[in-house]
């Protein structure tokens, strides 16, 4: 992979990045402060994922290197990695940096190790069903749900924490960001599609958003396009403003990072 070229860049923490972590992503990167932030790659028309459709980022993203190193910065930079039911079911491995991009495995540990993390992000599933399918779950991976999905992963037998955090059928986002706060989780990145993605946005809880514009049109007339927020049921339009705060290259293939909050 060769460096990415920086194109525009408004962003003003620096962490301590390892020499070629810092080389290939063509400049400084950090975070100011807390942030919860998620990352996409997203077709020129927009699409994002196609119902029924296994891992169509893959699609998407097409043989980009520099995405898959984008992934691994974010999960480097994580103290927990959060996903939807959803994404746990239909994408196996670990989501971790070295899982999607081996080539820095050591060179994002150091990070983590100059950032005074835990050797891996906590990760974080949110089923308010219970019904994961027996993916590939550890015992310290945690898993947030209803009551009722609690019943249900206990007759499953899985061994990873469990947190009840609603007596109904439902998880209200909201909680349960507020509980991954109460646990110490500073940063923490989203990679749940885009149903759950659309409901942290409502609640005006991310706080970053990074989207790779991939090079492609994608379609396909036996499935559903989905958009970045296509799989969350707005009651009416809505427009949330986004300050768009980095800008960088690798081939066609463009890198944007906005902040949504102030």
């Amino acid at each position: 992979m060769e460096p990415m070229e920086p194109l525009f860049d408004q962003s003003s923490a620096h962490y301590p990045l390892p020499g070629e972590v810092e080389r290939l992503y063509g400049g400084p990167f950090g975070f100011p402060g807390p942030a919860l932030f998620a990352n996409f790659v997203e077709s020129i028309n927009g699409v994002v994922a196609m119902r029924g459709v296994r891992s169509p980022f893959k699609l998407i993203r097409g043989d980009n290197e520099a995405d898959k190193f984008v992934m691994g910065l974010l999960r480097a930079c994580a103290d927990a990695v959060m996903i939807g039911a959803g994404t746990f079911r239909a994408t196996p491995g670990r989501w971790t940096a070295e899982a999607i991009y081996p080539e820095l495995s050591e060179e994002f540990a150091e990070l983590r190790r100059r950032l005074n993390k835990t050797p891996q992000p906590q990760m974080v599933v949110l089923t308010a069903s219970g019904d994961l399918q027996h993916g590939p779950l550890h015992p310290q991976d945690q898993i947030l749900t209803t009551a009722a999905g609690a019943h249900r992963l206990a007759e499953s037998g899985i061994e990873s924490r469990v947190q009840v955090l609603s007596e109904s059928h439902k998880i209200e986002l909201d909680v349960a960001v507020a509980y991954l706060r109460s646990e110490g989780f500073e940063q923490i990145l989203c990679e749940a599609g885009p149903e759950t993605t659309g409901q942290l946005v409502a609640h005006d809880l991310i706080d970053e958003l990074f989207v790779t514009l991939s090079p492609a049109l994608i379609g396909y007339a036996e499935s559903e396009l989905i958009g970045l927020l296509g799989g969350f049921s707005w009651e009416a339009p809505e427009r949330h403003p986004a300050k768009l705060t980095g800008v960088r290259r690798d081939g066609g293939h463009l890198f944007l990072r906005y902040t949504l909050t102030e």
